[in-house]
């Protein structure tokens, strides 16, 4: 399933509410909100947000000659601690440095990281379809006691949290910032908007997710969502294909790679954003009637960058 029938689909799901609409001014300039690595904000926040833990003996960070400005490190006898990786007690295995690492690969090759090696730590990351299948987000050695394992919380039924919400910012010539009540996150819309926690039951399985909403006097609908990682996240490994089948659509959003698009449907046209970070998938849109996508590119950026991570 591509990114417009995902968005198209959770239009539908959120045709229940009411829409509400103000005049469009013209783009502001928005500051970049802080990139994916603060994401993770604790032990216990990495717990929740991996989709696998592993302990075991870090040995090594090697730069791949393949992939400049990658990174893989080198575990020796590992015990899965979430997830079913490795298959085996004892096992060696490799994982890649994740976007959303703090730090970067100089964590390793200057910085703290480097008092690791041959020591057993603790990793947490997240499991991807497209190559590097598994990449580290967050690492402490393994004597820190760990939380309780959870796993992100994922929406069991549609819930309007608000219908038509309103938080003006000033200045901004009618737009407002939206909070989502239970996603973790905000970003700008530039009407009143809604505020759901979405499950949608299609043909391709279930999405669930947490959704803000608006449509503006121009009939463009900006929407946003976060899927929370679970075993079957459809945005998730939706996402993961596009990247790996579309490689040039691929570009780089507050430090990690996104997948970006337009595409028609009928009288219809939706520029999309995807990208996935450690906790779940997130995908923004801005759909639109053909005959306004001057009006649309001149939004799409400044909302795409007023997202924020909670």
């Amino acid at each position: 399933m591509n990114s417009a029938t995902l968005i198209a689909r959770l239009l539908t799901a959120a045709m229940v509410l009411t829409t509400a609409a103000n005049a469009m001014a013209a783009a502001a300039t928005v500051p970049d909100a802080a990139p994916c690595t603060a994401i993770v904000k604790s032990p216990a926040d990495a717990v929740a947000k991996a989709d696998w833990i592993v302990e075991g003996v870090l040995q090594d960070a090697i730069s791949m000659s393949n992939a400049p400005g990658k990174l893989s490190l080198l575990f020796a006898d590992m015990n899965a601690i979430k997830g079913e990786w490795p298959g085996r007690r004892g096992a060696t295995g490799t994982v890649m440095l994740g976007p959303c690492f703090p730090g970067g690969m100089n964590y390793f090759k200057a910085g703290a990281g480097k008092a690791l090696f041959g020591h057993r730590v603790r990793a947490y990351g997240s499991k991807h379809l497209s190559d590097p299948t598994r990449q580290l987000f967050y690492i402490e050695v393994a004597t820190v006691p760990m939380g309780a394992l959870r796993s992100s919380a994922v929406p069991e039924k549609t819930t309007v949290h608000r219908a038509n919400a309103s938080n003006p910012l000033p200045g901004s010539g009618g737009w407002h910032r939206a909070h989502s009540t239970a996603g973790a996150y905000s970003i700008d819309m530039p009407a009143p908007f809604q505020d759901v926690s979405a499950v949608s039951d299609g043909k391709a399985g279930v999405t669930s997710g947490y959704m803000l909403r608006s449509t503006d006097a121009n009939g463009l609908t900006f929407i946003a969502v976060r899927e929370p990682n679970s075993p079957n996240a459809s945005m998730a490994g939706s996402f993961d294909t596009e990247v790996r089948t579309k490689p040039d659509h691929v570009v780089q959003f507050k430090g990690m790679p996104a997948f970006e698009s337009t595409a028609k449907q009928g009288a219809n046209m939706t520029h999309s954003l995807m990208f996935r970070v450690p906790g779940g998938t997130y995908m923004l849109g801005v759909s639109f009637p053909a005959a306004r996508e001057k009006e649309s590119v001149a939004v799409r950026e400044r909302y795409f960058q007023s997202l924020a991570f909670d």
